[in-house]
């Protein structure tokens, strides 16, 4: 019974959307890239960076960039005092990785809107070393 009026509430959310003219998005969108980092750490290695220079000719034309930083479940005693602090410094390192890549290497000079966010954990997987990552959504 839940399930069917989960897929009401869809189908009537589709429907108004497509009356109105109004995009609708039902799934999380994906990640231009993802660089994963080792355990407690936010520092980019040299092959991390040469894939983040793989991304500037999408930067030179983008209008924003997001970077979501994530963390592995660990114990509240780490180094980086808990999840929201290590994940924020993993969007922060990648982020300004971007932009110092687009300060001295883009031709196209135009502005982009930067946004970095420290998620904690992800809400799936969060055991997995997977969730050691940081996700770059480049639009």
């Amino acid at each position: 019974m839940g399930n069917k009026i989960l897929w009401s509430i869809a189908l009537l959310i589709a429907a108004i959307a497509g009356i109105s003219g109004t995009a609708v998005a039902i799934a999380n969108p994906v990640p231009t890239s993802i660089v994963y980092f080792e355990t407690e750490d936010f520092s980019l290695s040299q092959t991390q960076k040469d894939a983040l220079d793989a991304l500037l000719p999408q930067l030179e034309t983008a209008s924003s960039v997001t970077v979501d930083g994530f963390v592995q479940r660990s114990s509240a005693e780490n180094k980086n005092k808990g999840p929201a602090n290590l994940s924020f410094k993993r969007a922060d390192a990648v982020t300004k990785y971007l932009q110092d890549l687009v300060k001295q290497r883009s031709t196209n000079k135009q502005k982009i809107t930067w946004t970095e966010n420290g998620q904690g954990q992800p809400i799936t997987g969060f055991w997995s070393p997977d969730a050691r990552r940081a996700e770059v959504f480049i639009r």
